[in-house]
C-alpha cells in the first residue's frame, strides 16, 4: 500500500479554506463527493460549526459537478447529531457480529 505525504504547510492551508466562505462549499464538496465515491451511501449527514443550513444545497450543487444526479445522495444538516451518532455505532457493532443480532426500537 502507498504511503501519503501531507506537508503541515499544506494543512494549515486547508484550514484557511475551510473558513473562508468563498472557498468552503467547492472544498466541502470534493471531500463529500469522494465519500459518495467510495461508500456509496444513501443519504450523509452534514454536522459540525463550520456547515450551516444553507450550505447543505451549495454543497450538493458541488457533488453534482463530479456526482451523477442519479447517484447523489441526500444531503442532510444534522445539528444535533450525538444520538444519531450512537445508534450508528450501535448499528454498525451489531452488523459486524459474527450471530445475527437486530436492534428494535424499546417498547414504552
Amino acid at each position: 500500500m502507498g504511503s501519503i505525504f501531507l506537508f503541515i504547510s499544506d494543512v494549515q492551508s486547508i484550514v484557511r479554506q475551510l473558513h473562508d466562505r468563498t472557498t468552503f462549499h467547492s472544498l466541502a464538496g470534493r471531500a463529500v463527493s469522494s465519500l459518495i465515491a467510495v461508500m456509496n451511501p444513501e443519504t450523509i449527514a452534514l454536522t459540525g460549526s463550520l456547515v450551516q443550513p444553507a450550505d447543505v444545497e451549495m454543497i450538493r450543487h458541488e457533488c453534482l459537478k463530479y456526482i451523477p444526479e442519479m447517484h447523489m445522495p441526500q444531503l442532510k444538516l444534522l445539528e444535533y447529531p450525538e444520538e444519531d451518532y450512537m445508534y450508528g455505532l450501535i448499528t454498525m457493532t451489531l452488523e459486524s457480529l459474527a450471530y445475527s443480532v437486530k436492534l428494535v426500537e424499546k417498547r414504552k
